[in-house]
């Protein structure tokens, strides 16, 4: 059968089901347009979501990939990890092909969110469903005349967190002083920390890496290469 979207209702909320190859599938909440389901030809979820969630609106749907935005966490006067979780989102487009599934859901400054941040924007985020993969991309639009801060994040740690870097033929061996005791190894493409559940993609026109250790400690830190 060829890739499909239907609108759904999807645990109470409303909702785009994408339909892809092979009977894999994902479901976009309008809601937050929060990722809630994707499920492979296998049959397998591939996402977590709590059975504690809720569905109303009342607070973030707990599970999926939520979309944090404009403040990221509590670093802010805005509700965690900002308000887009917890509004509705507009449909902005939708498409198939023979081997994808596309939609496109949009969310728009309007006099609520301007009474918490009052700056004017264009949110859009695009969840592409094929045979074996999901694709979303999130992108946001300054419409004011001002600049804006659009993601708070967490100041940048200025510690060194690297004891030691020894580089090799196609990889890159980091050792982290005690605070940050880990290590990992870098190949061409991905970098991959077991024991810190780090994950960092790399590509060549890159000349430095995010570093993020999600630990009771966690932080962030810039290291340039």
């Amino acid at each position: 059968m060829k890739p499909f979207i239907e609108a759904i209702e999807y645990k109470g909320i409303e909702a785009l089901r994408l339909n892809g190859p092979r009977g894999s599938s994902a479901v976009v909440a309008r809601l937050g347009g929060q990722v809630l389901s994707w499920m492979t030809p296998d049959g397998r979820e591939r996402l977590f979501l709590s059975e504690r969630a809720v569905f109303d609106g009342s607070v973030p749907i707990r599970g999926g990939i939520p979309i944090c935005f404009p403040q990221f966490g509590g670093l802010g006067d805005l509700p965690k990890h900002g308000f887009a979780r917890t509004r509705e989102w507009s449909v902005a487009a939708q498409r198939c092909g023979d081997d994808y599934a596309l939609a496109t859901l949009e969310l728009v400054d309007d006099e609520d969110t301007r009474a918490l941040w009052p700056h004017a924007f264009r949110a859009e985020i695009t969840v592409m469903l094929e045979v074996d993969r999901i694709d979303v991309e999130f992108c946001v639009e300054n419409t004011g005349a001002a600049i804006s801060l659009y993601q708070r994040m967490p100041q940048l740690v200025s510690m060194n967190p690297v004891k030691q870097a020894v580089p090799s033929r196609n990889t890159l061996t980091v050792t982290f002083t005690p605070d940050w005791s880990s290590s990992f190894c870098t190949g061409p493409d991905t970098t991959t920390d077991l024991r810190a559940l780090i994950a960092a993609r790399r590509k060549e026109a890159w000349t430095s890496l995010i570093m993020w250790r999600p630990t009771s400690s966690s932080s962030v830190t810039w290291w340039s290469r």
